[in-house]
């Protein structure tokens, strides 16, 4: 494995932007599966041996009386599937603001052998945590307290890495078969990014401004249940949800009002977004799994947004917004609002071939707006939305 992360390093992680993306080819759209199925393997064993470790652990603290706190992470957190009533933990936002304009850099790369590295190096560690532990009712008890405190360190860490980890296995199992089905997408924005890069200082500003304007966050799927003409004041948004968490809906609320209604593009356009709840019961057919995802967001009403839980990952499809396990924050729940509203990512998503090393999904900054909300849902503010 460590062979083929330098060869990767080499080949891969170091080739420029316009080497970055490749086209899927006949290897990598074959060794990919594999590579999938190995981190599919890794994970499930490292669920295995962290639940006995921390069996483990539990019952020398019990031993020993001692008072170190064994924290354990929230299951929608390390869930490596989306399932239906888990809510997302908000964490709070990061700061805003980027450097502007960015130059054209080399795109973040997530692919299923990152992960397999990632995967095996935990559970490498893993192993090796827990065959240090084991010897540890032969030491006398000064000797085992600092070795179990010692464990119990390093134990906080391998959970940070093992969230990591579920965050991108859940990524990749959502968005790779989606942009496999979608050969072109992206390949539009690709192709302004390049120009940029090759010609912008020679490019004609009519031509530059022509770029500009294909790369804007703008307003690219109209919502029935908002106005087709943007008026001054408050914009009524209508959302279906079967969430009955009012905490959790006045968080939503929160988001939207923080990152819209409050952003530059908002107040220069004199408007403010209010959310109208359709509160409906919960299906408990989708929960005994009767149907699937697609089946359950059809029988929602179809004059308003959707919000429901049941997703992998965050994300929007046509008009519901689905909730899906792990971290997020306000901001990026706001991104994804922005979506209901009708705004299209205006960061480039593309699938990119690796050969020997499967398929790559490959994020590009965008060059004219990196510090807007619909480019960059960390930092992003919105401010020159189109709508």
């Amino acid at each position: 494995m460590w062979f083929l992360s330098v060869i990767f390093h080499h080949t891969i992680e170091t080739a420029s932007p316009e080497e970055s993306q490749k086209p899927s080819s006949w290897i990598s759209l074959r060794t990919d599966p594999v590579w999938s199925r190995v981190c599919r393997w890794l994970v499930s064993d490292i669920t295995r041996i962290r639940g006995e470790f921390y069996q483990q652990l539990a019952s020398e603290k019990d031993s020993l009386q001692h008072t170190e706190q064994l924290t354990l992470i929230d299951p929608s957190e390390t869930a490596s599937e989306g399932r239906y009533g888990t809510l997302p933990q908000i964490f709070v936002d990061l700061g805003h603001g980027a450097v502007f304009p960015t130059p054209i850099e080399r795109p973040n790369r997530f692919s299923w052998f990152q992960t397999v590295t990632i995967a095996f190096r935990i559970h490498r560690h893993l192993r090796s945590l827990q065959k240090v532990f084991s010897k540890n009712r032969s030491m006398d008890t000064s000797t085992r307290k600092r070795t179990f405190e010692a464990a119990v360190n390093r134990w906080h860490q391998i959970n940070s890495e093992y969230v990591d980890l579920m965050q991108k296995f859940r990524y990749l199992d959502t968005w790779i078969p989606w942009l496999q089905e979608r050969p072109s997408y992206g390949q539009k924005g690709i192709e302004a990014l390049f120009n940029i890069a090759s010609s912008a200082k020679t490019l004609p500003e009519a031509e530059l401004e022509r770029l500009r304007q294909e790369l804007k966050p703008r307003r690219i799927m109209i919502r029935p249940f908002l106005p087709f003409v943007l008026k001054s004041g408050e914009i009524p948004l209508p959302i279906t949800t079967d969430i009955h968490n009012q905490k959790f809906l006045r968080e939503i609320e929160g988001a939207l009002n923080t990152h819209w209604n409050q952003s530059p593009w908002a107040k220069n356009q004199k408007i403010r977004f209010k959310i109208y709840w359709r509160i409906v019961p919960e299906n408990p057919k989708f929960r005994s799994a009767k149907i699937n995802l697609a089946q359950h967001l059809f029988e929602f009403p179809k004059d308003s947004a959707t919000l429901t839980t049941g997703s992998a990952t965050t994300h929007v499809s046509h008009e519901a917004l689905i909730l899906g396990a792990g971290r997020i924050t306000p901001r990026t729940l706001a991104h994804e609002l922005g979506h209901l509203l009708g705004f299209g990512d205006c960061y480039i998503r593309t699938l990119s071939g690796q050969g020997l090393f499967g398929l790559a999904i490959l994020e590009w900054d965008n060059p004219f707006y990196p510090d807007d909300l619909m480019c960059d849902n960390t930092l992003g503010v919105a401010r020159v939305e189109s709508w």
